[in-house]
């Protein structure tokens, strides 16, 4: 699995790197906090 790549991905589903305000995890998810929610993709 290439997480370079993955990263990338998944910052642009959420509208780049300027729209997280915070992170969380635990085994299974990852928990974004998003200054904008309408900024990120509903697509996938």
């Amino acid at each position: 699995m290439n997480y370079k790549e993955l990263a990338k991905n998944i910052l642009e589903l959420i509208g780049g790197k300027e729209n997280m305000s915070g992170l969380t995890h635990c085994a299974t998810r990852l928990r974004f906090n998003l200054k904008d929610e309408k900024k990120q993709s509903q697509k996938k």
